[in-house]
């Protein structure tokens, strides 16, 4: 037995010392390349240092024509899947800047948390450096539709028009839990995921042929250091977030979506969650193609742009918009008109009456009426006025939701045994809960469901908080919030522990619970356990009640016949502090 032992412990050791080899000679071999001066010399385009390293750009077409932005997406080639766009905007009079998103294409590779702050970050800058317009068009693909939609949503900048083809904003990407192991996620992007890399990519392809060329610069840019850390900081940092969100803050005519009929990573389902945001938003399907339709079909795609960037230049002078599409009023609510960005002068009137005050590019109207906006351009003395709006209102008041719950508020949850489930719950009934935590929604609201969970078991920190709920009413009006519940976080200590409390029976289907005193306390929980037995299944510790402090009997009614019943109490001092009373030896039965 002892010497099978130790052959397996020497097996095992060759084993990690193969291991260390091949891992050491592969992760040798797979990033053998620096981006520097002499991988640079051939590239097209200039280069210019920003915060975090040099960034590849390519600015072509007349100074004075339209200005747009190509910001590509996750692929480790950059600016080089636009090559089919680019010159044929810039044969029709287009101002065009691509560039290489950081750690992509000839870019630099920081070795720093590849977050949506940084990419915004590069746009922002580079924008400045270049002194490029202020006004101008966006056409993005997959992860930089989600840099170019946070841009659109918080830049000063005026963005005439947002062209997202298959946009990773839903935040859908999750990566294996293994990945998030130190040392282990090493181990795996080196040994299993980087030989693969280029052949997982074929799915992206409906064109095949396509796809065997395009692997040629995959293969060149993921020789140069950082590939396998750009990519894991950007799955980790970056894919997961959902921004689709920053939408709405942006005018529903801005925006176009096209995606291929076959990209596996745009399932046509992807298209109710933007249309959710706008249901009148721009959408079109090119058939026969995958997650890069422009490089597949440019002919096509590029039509698509270029009508719509000269829609949207000519639309946008005389058109107010108004977030969600909706120019309707709820009780006590306001609707937001919005104009283009970056003018000189604005004046709102409402029924023909200028409004005092109101110089902004949007206004928050709360009164049913026709609102206007008189405005000059840039370097324009004339003034000009978007077409009316007409704002109305809608029936009825505003309704407050009731909402309660199940289990104990106050964590943690200290006695062993207890499953404390605490479930917030809505009025049933309507087809869309909003929930808010500490005043801030919530990462989800659930359609058409009113029960929302927030722990399952003794509880952890991140469940304290104030939690409330509104609701879609059957008029499209968002309710009033509903009151409050807190769930509290508190350590034990400042409340004496209570003594196990006693049990009497009073019949065959209630027992009297009673307790003694403890000085300073708010209020006392009452929890029971029920054992097993014949035509009864065991049921845990569950809070049963709440009483105050001046209280110290309970007559829990309705029990079965038959059933072994044992109690505890919680003492929940004035601060907050909570501590559990000792379980009883003997068991209270029902005959």
């Amino acid at each position: 037995m002892k010497s099978l032992l130790k052959r397996i412990f020497y097996l095992g050791i060759i084993a990690v010392v193969l291991l260390v080899v091949v891992y050491a000679v592969m992760h040798y071999n797979q990033e053998s390349n620096l981006m520097d001066d002499a991988a640079r010399k051939d590239a097209p385009g200039e280069f210019v240092t920003l915060t975090h390293g040099i960034t590849h750009y390519k600015l072509s077409g007349p100074e004075q024509g339209i200005p747009v932005v190509f910001i590509h997406g996750g692929g480790i080639t950059g600016m080089e899947v636009w090559s089919k766009n680019i010159s044929s905007l810039e044969e029709k009079g287009y101002r065009v800047l691509a560039y290489d998103l950081y750690g992509r294409g000839y870019s630099d590779r920081p070795k720093i948390p590849y977050t949506p702050e940084l990419l915004y970050q590069q746009l922002s800058e580079l924008l400045d450096t270049l002194n490029f317009p202020s006004s101008l068009h966006i056409v993005s693909m997959s992860l930089g539709s989600l840099v170019a939609t946070e841009f659109a949503s918080k830049s000063k900048r005026h963005i005439i028009s947002l062209t997202l083809i298959d946009p990773a904003l839903t935040g859908d990407y999750r990566p294996n839990p293994l990945l998030k192991i130190p040392l282990l996620s090493d181990l795996l992007l080196t040994l299993y995921w980087y030989p693969q890399a280029i052949e997982s990519q074929r799915k992206e392809f409906v064109n095949q042929p396509l796809f065997d060329l395009y692997s040629k610069r995959l293969h060149h840019f993921m020789r140069f250091k950082g590939y396998k850390h750009v990519n894991y900081s950007t799955w980790m940092n970056t894919l997961m977030e959902n921004k689709l969100s920053l939408l709405s803050q942006i005018p529903a005519h801005r925006v176009m979506l096209i995606y291929g009929e076959k990209d596996p990573y745009f399932p046509t389902g992807n298209l109710a969650l933007y249309k959710a945001q706008y249901p009148t938003l721009r959408i079109t399907e090119i058939e026969q193609t995958g997650h890069m339709p422009h490089y597949e079909k440019p002919d096509e795609v590029n039509a698509w742009i270029e009508q719509f960037t000269q829609w949207t230049a000519l639309a946008e002078p005389s058109t107010l918009s108004v977030t969600n599409n909706d120019p309707s009023l709820c009780h006590g609510s306001s609707v937001r008109l919005r104009f283009a960005e970056g003018l000189p002068t604005y004046k709102w009137l409402f029924n023909q009456k200028v409004i005092e005050g109101a110089t902004g590019y949007q206004y928050n109207a709360t009164e049913a009426g026709t609102y206007m906006l008189c405005y000059k351009r840039m370097d324009d003395t004339t003034l000009y006025f978007t077409k009316p709006m007409l704002v109305t209102s809608r029936a009825g008041a505003l309704v407050k939701p009731a909402l309660r719950h199940t289990g104990s508020l106050h964590l943690p949850i200290t006695f062993q045994g207890i499953n404390n489930e605490i479930v917030l719950t809505g009025p049933s009934g309507y087809t869309r809960y909003y929930w808010y935590k500490n005043n801030l929604p919530e990462p989800f609201d659930v359609t058409g469901n009113p029960a929302h969970p927030i722990s399952n078991g003794t509880g952890k920190v991140e469940h304290a908080g104030t939690y409330y709920v509104k609701v879609l009413q059957p008029n499209n009006c968002i309710s009033l919030p509903s009151n409050s519940i807190a769930v509290t976080w508190q350590s034990t200590g400042e409340v004496k522990k209570p003594k196990a409390p006693a049990m009497r029976k009073l019949s065959s289907s209630e027992i009297a619970v009673s307790w003694e005193a403890i000085p300073d306390t708010k209020a006392y929980e009452v929890w029971r356990f029920r054992f097993e037995s014949p035509g009864l299944p065991l049921e845990s510790w569950r809070l049963i009640t709440t009483v105050e402090g001046n209280l110290h009997v309970y007559t829990d009614t309705n029990l079965s016949k038959g059933g072994s019943y044992r109690y505890i109490v919680r003492a929940v001092g004035k601060n907050g502090q909570t501590v559990f009373s000792s379980e009883p030896i003997e068991t209270c039965k029902l005959d």
